[in-house]
């Protein structure tokens, strides 16, 4: 349910509501939020420009241990950089996740 709340969010660009579903402290996502939770959430702020939100969303998965960051999770959080005018963010995110082995 949550995920097809988020991707609704998603579709309709309501960026701001695809977060707030998301827990605040990533120890409590591990029953909650799954990585489609998360990378839809990344894509609405994504499709809205909204680079500092997707960042923030990006580093909350990074930070949940039962999540493995995927190739969509990271190009959608690069993408929403470059769309923001964050390029350097963008590149540093690739950069990071190339060293993870992604």
């Amino acid at each position: 349910l949550l995920n097809a709340l988020i991707s609704a969010c998603e579709r309709g660009n309501y960026w701001k509501q695809a977060t707030v579903l998301l827990p605040e402290n990533p120890r409590e996502a591990i029953a909650v939020a799954d990585l489609i939770s998360y990378s839809a959430a990344i894509s609405a702020c994504e499709k809205s420009c909204q680079a500092r939100a997707a960042l923030d969303i990006y580093g909350k998965m990074m930070m949940t241990r039962s999540l493995r960051v995927d190739a969509t999770a990271l190009n959608a959080a690069a993408s929403a950089c470059a769309g923001g005018g964050r390029w350097e963010s963008a590149v540093n995110l690739v950069e990071d996740q190339r060293q993870r082995g992604l």
